[in-house]
């Protein structure tokens, strides 16, 4: 077969692990916490209707069991992607992405991201990796080859398809992964000529940690099925908390200032909530008295990216007659793409804490507020984001297990 007739596209893979690494260079009790993002409002507002448009697409499908995916991670794999693809093949895939901007524009928001994610990427709390695999003498677009690495802080490597490359890649992958993910890749056909890699980790404390005395099982009810008991994590304290008529919302801190946003329907309906274009709301009043109560769980989930992205709308990269990706190669189009993700969440790693509330209050004090009582025995959303609002990684929980 004629190597200019497949493209790979192994999109991305996520590990997020809330537990403490024993070699984490805060282990002196340091804090280091990411830095602000310039000009973040218009990537935080993508970025969010971007994560809201997956959860619901993927909510459909996934009644019975947990799914995470990671805005983050797709974004980076498919703007690569996006920067050598004309026309409607383009439009797509921007429409995908609900992007406003071309893919180089999308490359400046991204390093704009990276940059303050740099304090607590060098303390090996958040890792993130793009690579660009290309078949040794083939002809690639020249143009491609000299802007494409440089503006997604992508390694470019030669090398021979499917070895030495498949060996690379999946070593690229459990290193960034912390060995969450030790394979990506089983094979690799001899006619691959490019596969392009998005990996990425975070690994984090909660602000302040449960107390694992606290934790007591519970019945958890799943949107199918009868109920389950569930370990689940107890703390009374002071919260960043908001509520909307069908919906509770609750940001829980991790120590290096990125939090993690919990959408809690009132009634068993999310798919309902998720149809709330600002599930994460636009700030918040205050920190509030509460009572919290969330599952711990762990949860490997593989989307096969190909299908998703099909009934999304974008199918003409994976068309091999019609795909316009000639900004890469004549003739290229995808073949495969592949999303896998990882989460475990204990009461090492998150904790509901009022600093991001507190951080965002106006000098007038609000008025006083009744305590609330947040209790997640029933399914519910979940949003990895930085201060500002960028997603990093999304997710839904119907049947958690730890």
């Amino acid at each position: 077969m004629n190597r200019r007739s497949l493209f790979w596209l192994p999109a991305t893979l996520v590990m997020v692990c809330s537990c403490a690494s024993p070699t984490n260079p805060r282990g002196s009790g340091e804090i280091v916490r990411a830095e602000p993002i310039k000009d973040a409002k218009p990537i935080a507002k993508t970025s969010q209707a971007f994560a809201v448009s997956l959860l619901q697409q993927m909510l459909s499908s996934n009644k019975d069991s947990d799914f995470m995916l990671s805005p983050w991670s797709l974004t980076n794999c498919i703007e690569m992607l996006r920067y050598g693809a004309t026309g409607k093949t383009e439009a797509e895939l921007r429409k995908f992405l609900g992007s406003d901007v071309d893919a180089e524009g999308a490359s400046r928001q991204i390093e704009r991201v990276k940059g303050a994610l740099k304090p607590i990427a060098d303390n090996d709390i958040f890792r993130t990796a793009n690579g660009i695999w290309v078949a040794k003498n083939y002809p690639i677009e020249l143009n491609y080859l000299a802007k494409a690495p440089s503006l997604f802080g992508a390694t470019l490597k030669n090398s021979e398809m499917p070895e030495p490359a498949l060996s690379e890649i999946n070593t690229m992958v459990k290193e960034t992964t912390r060995d969450r993910i030790p394979t990506l890749l089983d094979s690799l056909s001899p006619d691959t000529f490019m596969v392009l890699v998005n990996a990425v980790s975070f690994k984090d404390n909660w602000l302040t940690k449960f107390d694992p005395s606290q934790t007591a099982a519970r019945n958890f009810s799943p949107s199918t099925g009868v109920p389950v008991s569930v370990p689940m994590m107890n703390m009374t304290g002071k919260f960043a908390y908001r509520e909307k008529p069908s919906h509770q919302i609750l940001t829980l801190n991790y120590e290096s200032g990125i939090a993690m946003t919990i959408i809690l329907p009132k009634g068993r309906d999310l798919a309902t909530v998720l149809q709330d274009k600002d599930l994460m709301g636009t700030g918040y009043t205050g920190a509030r008295d509460g009572t919290v109560s969330i599952p711990k769980w762990k949860s490997e989930y593989t989307l096969d990216l190909e299908s998703f992205m099909k009934t999304a709308g974008c199918r003409l990269i994976f068309d091999s007659t019609r795909a316009e990706l000639g900004g890469i190669a004549k003739g290229a189009f995808v073949s495969k793409a592949v999303h896998k993700t990882f989460i475990e969440v204990n009461e090492r790693g998150t904790e509901a804490a009022a600093a991001t509330g507190i951080e965002a209050m106006a000098a007038a004090a609000p008025e006083p507020q009744p305590p609330f009582t947040f209790i997640a025995d029933h399914p519910f959303a979940y949003y990895i984001h930085t201060y500002e609002g960028v997603i990093l990684f999304a997710g839904v929980v119907n049947n958690p297990k730890s």
